[in-house]
This record gives structure tokens, C-alpha cells and sequence, in this order.
């Protein structure tokens, strides 16, 4: 519940359209069927994939540039200013009540931090950085420094997560997502300006 309250206030005051309230409920609404579908295509019906909102968000944010000749660019780069706080409170959570496995230290025996640095690191970090440099950059910009910043620490401390995969697999699901969102998102801006 605070995530898209925070949501609401921040985009609010940085987008400027005209129907926000009728953009914002669909931009939730996509995200969460989006998740939840990419979800249960991944064996979990009772979960939500943050690649699948992301990819699920472009792609209404594609039609709406169709429809109100809203900039792609523009929308996305306001609403990741402000994903990256729910990012940070889900994991946030996750890590507090420990509802998901991760690897433990062989030396210590004690599990790797990884959902906490998760909230950091993929969550806080990278939405800092875009706040701070949002004002020298242009259109689509933002999202470009989120998708490698978020997807570089991603990759990292996947590697500290027990993979949802077969263990023959070389890669975790995580570092796995990351290429479809580095690759869409980073290709996007360049077809665009």
C-alpha cells in the first residue's frame, strides 16, 4: 500500500497529462496482471514477477503513445524514478520475514544477506542515481542508466540467491531475466531519438 501511494504523489507531481488517474490505475493494473501472468508461467501462481510487470508497463506505455501521443520516453523514465522504491520495500520485506531462500555462507553457516542487498543495491541505488542525474540527461535516458545500473547489480548478487532453476543450468533465473529487460530497454531509446 505505500509503494503506490508514494507512486501516486511522485508521478503526479512529475508527469504531466492530462487523465493521470485513469494512467495511473492502468499503468497498476497492467503491472500486477503482467506479474502475476509472468508468474504462473514460471510455475508460481501465487507470486508476482517484477519482469513481467516491467515488460507488461512498456507495453501499455507503447499503446497509450498510440492513443494520447504521450512520449514513450518521457513515461517511462518518470515512472522509473519512482520504481525503485517499490523495489527497495518489497525486497525490504521479503528479506524481514525471510520468506525467501537464500544461499548460506559455507564458511559461517550463516545465510548470505541477499534479499536485504537486493533492496539496496537493485531498489535504492539505482533509483538515486537516476533522481541525481535526471536534470543532465535526455529522453529515455534515465531508463537507460536504471536498466544497466539495476541489471549490473542483478547479475551480482543473483549469484548469492539459490537458483529457482535446475542446478545443470549456468545461469539463475534473475541473471536470466535481466537480458530480455537489458536488451528491449537498452535497444527502445536508440529507435526512438
Amino acid at each position: 500500500l505505500i509503494a503506490p501511494i508514494f507512486e501516486y504523489y511522485i508521478l503526479k507531481k512529475i508527469v504531466k497529462v492530462h487523465n493521470f488517474n485513469f494512467i495511473f490505475l492502468l499503468i497498476i493494473i497492467f503491472s500486477m496482471i503482467s506479474a502475476r501472468i509472468m508468474s504462473a508461467l514460471h510455475g508460481n501462481s501465487n507470486g508476482m514477477r517484477f519482469i513481467g510487470s516491467f515488460f507488461g508497463l512498456s507495453f501499455l506505455i507503447l499503446i497509450l503513445e498510440k492513443l494520447y501521443q504521450y512520449s514513450s520516453l518521457k513515461l517511462l523514465d518518470s515512472i522509473i524514478l519512482v520504481i525503485g522504491f517499490r523495489i527497495f520495500l518489497t525486497r525490504f520485506i521479503s528479506w524481514f520475514i525471510n520468506d525467501i531462500n537464500v544461499e548460506i555462507n559455507p564458511n559461517t553457516g550463516i545465510p548470505y544477506d541477499s534479499v536485504l542487498y537486493e533492496s539496496i543495491f537493485e531498489g535504492l541505488i539505482p533509483m538515486i542515481i537516476c533522481w541525481v542525474l535526471k536534470n543532465k540527461l535526455q529522453d529515455g535516458q534515465i531508463m537507460l542508466i536504471w536498466v544497466f545500473t539495476y541489471s549490473f547489480f542483478r547479475i551480482i548478487i543473483e549469484n548469492f540467491k539459490k537458483s529457482y532453476l535446475n542446478t545443470d543450468y549456468f545461469l539463475t533465473q534473475g541473471q536470466i531475466d535481466v537480458i530480455p529487460v537489458s536488451y528491449t530497454h537498452l535497444t527502445l531509446p536508440t529507435k526512438r531519438i
